[in-house]
């Protein structure tokens, strides 16, 4: 508890010092720490003499990661442009006779996402990453399970745990000069995020569409907040709210919330059955923080919001209930449809930014990735194509002219296959076979590359990402607009120097020629239009 004091009031005093400190450009996340600023929290932390009072083995993991607070802060303020100044920046376009309505939503809190204790994890999969990284581009910059606890406090848990108010409950500021007279005042209704739309809907007087491009529209269930803008009084529209995380869920209705935590997210255990879970009940009117639970005292109003719940959950398309995390990344282990039909997919040159939802699934299977490319005079170099991120991914490219493909498992090893001719100026046709060896999820296999049909290099993939490669990073044709799935180029400056006519991605083992009849790859394509 004395860490968590420590630390809430550590964060809250440093925030008001560093929040208008002239950085600028500051990203949500990854955000980036610098030395200087890396170096006053490492200060702050030193002069708290309340650290001393912890175990001494404590006391020096706590002061050797100033660079968790410094990330914290970079990931809490407001992305991109302090908001004074963006809003600042929106009325400059606006003209004169209309006005903008802002919303910026802010995170109250961080999460668990992957990180347990001391020892700091990415999300690719849980393994330990050096901590001088933290706050750089090279990192996802999250912190240990107890910063994250200490930074959501006086609120139960973190986010992923959608049960409770920690990491969920947001503040939310709204700027809108012509239509809200008030300043500088609260207000404390019930809104979701499911209300932001409603609520501009309603302020630029435009109904909520029934259609679009002749699709029929599922009506919008959030409800405005405009009635509340210039009434601080006014009655709570939104009065019911399902909260659904693999299996943490909660109910919200009339200021009353029946929560129950299903698993916590940094113990990797079986988890019990979704019927044995523990339901606790709170009147947020009165604590706001749940502090109190009400489960034993009033049994009738837990059932009462129980039964509210499975409700909603209905209504909302939520049963079953689904507690997996992993496979659900992967379509092939979820069991989802995907968007793209059959075992071919064709993408042009210039594509990018393409999702992996968007992307034929090649994890845990035998395919083959195929660009035709047109070498310019001097030689090839540059990324072909590439999917994932520093943290996990592919890429096949040139280098020094000559053929290469690195599989990025996870940002902890590299595998690397490297073709032995250097290819000509002109157009040519290259290959990367992956035959998978099987045997479950995540195994290995062989990497074979093809220049114009013949073989030109062959190297052993130990393993492979099972699931999922970047959260946010896509696939690129013709360069990594990412971080750099390879640490043979930087990200930014990795752009094909030729041309890359098209890429073919395709599932199953090879039918032997190692070339694809370009004009075969584009019919097959229309046909699926």
């Amino acid at each position: 508890m004395l860490a968590r004091a420590c630390a809430q009031d550590l964060f809250a005093t440093a925030l008001v010092q560093l929040v208008d400190d002239g950085e600028g450009g500051i990203r949500y996340w990854p955000g980036f720490v610098s030395d200087a600023l890396a170096k006053q929290w490492f200060q702050a932390l030193h002069s708290k003499a309340a650290w001393t009072h912890l175990q001494r083995p404590m006391y020096d993991r706590i002061v050797d990661v100033p660079r968790l607070l410094a990330s914290y802060r970079l990931d809490v303020t407001p992305p991109e442009l302090p908001l004074a100044e963006m809003l600042a920046r929106i009325q400059q376009k606006v003209p004169a006779p209309y006005n903008a309505v802002g919303l910026n939503l802010y995170r109250n809190g961080d999460d668990s996402v992957a990180m347990h204790n001391d020892k700091l994890h990415t999300l690719a999969g849980g393994y330990p990453i050096a901590l001088i990284s933290l706050g750089d581009p090279e990192s996802y910059n999250h912190f240990a399970v107890g910063w994250a606890h200490a930074m959501n406090t006086p609120l139960q848990w973190t986010k992923q745990v959608a049960s409770h108010w920690g990491g969920t409950r947001n503040g939310t500021v709204v700027h809108w000069p012509k239509g809200i007279q008030a300043k500088g005042e609260q207000r404390m209704q019930f809104a979701h995020v499911i209300d932001v739309a409603p609520t501009i809907l309603e302020a630029a007087g435009i109904p909520e569409p029934l259609s679009v491009d002749g699709i029929q529209q599922d009506p919008i269930d959030g409800v405005s907040m405009l009635h509340t803008f210039n009434d601080a009084g006014a009655p709570e529209h939104h009065e019911t709210q399902y909260f659904e995380v693999m299996g943490n869920r909660a109910i919200y209705h009339k200021g009353w919330t029946a929560v129950t935590k299903h698993y916590t997210p940094w113990i990797n255990t079986p988890r019990v059955p979704l019927d044995e879970d523990v339901w606790e009940l709170y009147d947020t009117n009165k604590d706001w923080s749940q502090s109190k639970d009400l489960s034993k005292d009033m049994p009738d109003k837990l059932r009462e919001l129980q039964r509210l719940f499975i409700i909603e959950a209905t209504r909302n398309k939520v049963l079953p209930l689904d507690d997996r995390m992993f496979e659900k990344m992967n379509p092939d282990t979820a069991g989802r449809p995907v968007l793209i039909k059959g075992k071919t997919q064709l993408l042009a040159g210039g594509m990018g930014h393409l999702g992996e939802n968007c992307m034929l699934s090649i994890k845990n299977k035998s395919h083959t990735v195929t660009a035709e490319i047109v070498v310019p005079e001097g030689g090839a170099e540059g990324v072909i194509i590439a999917q994932g991120a520093d943290i996990g991914g592919w890429a096949l490219y040139a280098l020094n002219g000559k053929l290469k493909y690195c599989y990025n498992w996870g940002g902890f090893k590299h595998y690397m296959v490297e073709g032995a001719t250097t290819m000509s100026p002109g157009e040519h046709q290259v290959r990367m076979e992956f035959a998978y060896a099987g045997g479950g999820l995540g195994k290995g296999g062989k990497a074979t590359l093809y220049v114009d049909g013949k073989k030109d290099g062959e190297g052993d993939i130990e393993a492979t990402l099972a699931n999922v490669f970047s959260a946010d990073d896509g696939c690129d044709v013709g360069r990594d607009g990412g971080s750099s799935v390879s640490p043979d180029y930087v990200a930014g400056k990795n752009a094909f120097n030729g041309k890359v006519k098209g890429v073919v991605l395709s599932l199953g083992d090879d039918d032997g020629k190692h070339v694809i009849d370009p004009a075969d790859a584009i019919r097959i394509a229309m046909a699926r239009q």
